[in-house]
């Protein structure tokens, strides 16, 4: 449902348009348009671009999708900044609705150095579609909330839906998502915890989303039973078995999960607002490893400390690891446990 080949698709019409409107199809619904145009940035700056969209959408900005696909209900707004040089650039605004209790809308709006948010589409292309207020869960105390997240590692990437991932928010600001299908934390972030907007709003769609800024982790298993085999991708073979999770006092868990023969518990805590703690402990250890980092790089930076992709996170680890490839840090369990920390 979320991508459509337009290539297969017959055009009903096309030509040009003088009113930035979702109306140019005619249709209330089961549309799907693409609307270009050119965008005149009077200074070299910071642009941010929102559009409301009901539906699948995407914007382009000389090109460069700077909106991904994603659904949204017609009351939803998004955005994305680009730096832009003075002159003409084109803009191109793609919208797939389906769903029929989804009103149709198109709103356009930019702004930029020395003005602020200005509308380029006509007032009737958004009636009874005014953006709602956002549902915002904050984490005044020790906070999970079960949804569906949408993760990509990479910025090129499509989204993959995470359906069985839990986020566990601080009154310290600090705050993760774990995919229980794979005993992974995915991301981290601080700041405030997660905008459930696109999960409660009308019939919703199941997902939220994290409202800091995100360092995004890896979404592969964490643990393996070969060291030096390729990462598994997925738990075929593993005999990979979610447990749940246990609450402690301070209503914080700690997950657990069968995996190669063996019991996991994985604790994660913060420390002073500082960084994470992590301890994965097994019942028995055998040949287990834990990539407890991926990404384009990976660097010792002191006896104990990795840096990550630039310094983007440090992993502090006082027991032996080893950096695979340039890009993996590999631990193995002591005394059948895994401790590290995540600085970031």
């Amino acid at each position: 449902m979320h991508d459509v080949d337009l290539s297969k698709i017959k055009i009903d019409e096309q030509g040009k348009t003088e009113d930035l409107t979702w109306e140019v199809t005619k249709k209330q619904n089961d549309y799907v348009f693409v609307i270009k145009g050119i965008y005149t940035a009077p200074v070299a700056g910071k642009y941010t671009f929102y559009t409301q969209l009901g539906g699948n959408s995407t914007l382009k900005i000389d090109n460069k999708e700077i909106l991904g696909n994603n659904w949204t209900v017609a009351s939803q707004q998004r955005q994305a900044s680009i730096d832009l040089p003075a002159g003409e650039h084109t803009f191109e605004i793609f919208n797939n609705k389906r769903d029929g209790w989804i009103k149709p809308a198109l709103g356009f709006w930019s702004e930029g150095p020395g003005f602020r948010s200005t509308s380029h589409h006509v007032v009737g292309s958004l009636i009874a579609s005014k953006p709602s207020d956002p549902i915002l869960v904050n984490a005044n105390t020790n906070t999970t909330l079960r949804s569906f997240i949408d993760y990509k590692k990479y910025s090129g990437d499509k989204n993959f839906r995470i359906v069985h991932a839990i986020s566990v928010g601080s009154p310290e600001g600090m705050h993760y998502t774990y995919d229980l299908d794979k005993g992974a934390i995915v991301q981290i972030w601080k700041g405030q915890f997660l905008d459930a907007t696109p999960m409660w709003e009308d019939r919703g769609d199941g997902s939220s989303r994290p409202l800091g800024s995100t360092t995004i982790l890896n979404h592969d298993l964490t643990l393996a039973g070969d060291a030096n085999a390729a990462w598994p991708k997925d738990t075929s073979k593993t005999g990979y078995k979610p447990l749940g999770y246990t609450m402690d006092e301070n209503d914080l868990p700690t997950f657990k999960y069968r995996i190669l023969g063996t019991e996991v518990q994985d604790k994660i805590r913060t420390v002073e607002g500082k960084q994470f703690n992590r301890e994965i402990s097994l019942s028995k250890s055998g040949n287990i490893v834990a990539r407890i980092a991926e990404g384009s790089k990976i660097e010792q930076v002191a006896e104990g400390l990795f840096a990550v992709d630039g310094k983007s996170y440090f992993i502090r680890i006082s027991s032996p690891a080893t950096i695979r490839n340039g890009n993996e840090l590999v631990a193995s369990p002591v005394d059948n446990k895994i401790i590290y920390s995540i600085i970031f």
